[in-house]
């Protein structure tokens, strides 16, 4: 047994000895695989320990890794989440540099570099603030760093159009409901002084022209 030993201590040892056995001897070798012989599990739970205690998130430093797919937006929820995480951290900080100002300033850090949303959620947030009319059109073209429009989108909201766009459509309006009106309850005459009195412009017109369709002009040669 002393010689067997020997043998398997040498070949241990990074000897390239073969190793020659009686056929009544069992040898079965030991092994083991490579995560449980470096505690790889056993870190990764320290790790994950170390991780609850300052409120982290595992993932963010390279431990238990969800089973979930990766897409942008839910990597923009884990930062977010993870801006949350550290928010006292930041107010800390905050209130600790205050302190070396004088009083009636406080220090704000900017945090605006890990609150940036995805293009979906920044539309979704100016359509909100549009319809409270909390917000103007240019001032959103301006955060997108885009040419301004004209000055009627320098107020507040959506615009519901210049007075130009109302004073055609007004018109159009009356001029249906005249139209549909003349030979029923109104003459023409009475339609187009009821136009001018209205503000609408209808010009000259020769009343034996009225029903008869335009004709093209006949050129002559010299």
């Amino acid at each position: 047994m002393t010689g067997f030993k020997e043998k398997i201590k040498a070949l241990t040892r990074g000897n390239r000895d073969d190793l020659v056995t009686g056929k009544e001897t069992e040898y079965q070798q030991l092994q083991s695989d490579p995560s449980n012989s470096q505690f790889i599990a056993t870190e990764q739970w320290a790790g994950v320990q170390i991780c609850s205690i300052f409120n982290e998130d595992p993932v963010d430093h390279g431990l238990a890794a969800g089973a979930g797919s990766v897409t942008y937006a839910n990597r923009s929820d884990a930062d977010l989440a993870r801006f949350k995480r550290r928010q006292f951290w930041v107010t800390k900080m905050q209130n600790v540099l205050s302190s070396f100002t004088p009083d009636g300033i406080a220090v704000k850090l900017n945090v605006s570099a890990a609150l940036m949303m995805t293009d979906m959620e920044r539309h979704e947030l100016f359509k909100l603030r549009l319809d409270s009319k909390s917000i103007t059109i240019n001032e959103i073209r301006t955060l997108g760093d885009e040419e301004s429009f004209g000055p009627e989108y320098d107020q507040p909201g959506i615009p519901d159009g210049t007075n130009a766009q109302e004073e055609i459509e007004r018109q159009a309006v009356i001029l249906q409901k005249m139209y549909l009106a003349v030979g029923v309850v109104i003459t023409a005459d009475e339609a187009r002084a009821m136009a001018v009195k209205a503000g609408i412009d209808l010009g000259d017109y020769d009343p034996a022209q009225l029903g008869v369709k335009p004709q093209p002009a006949i050129g002559g040669g010299a």
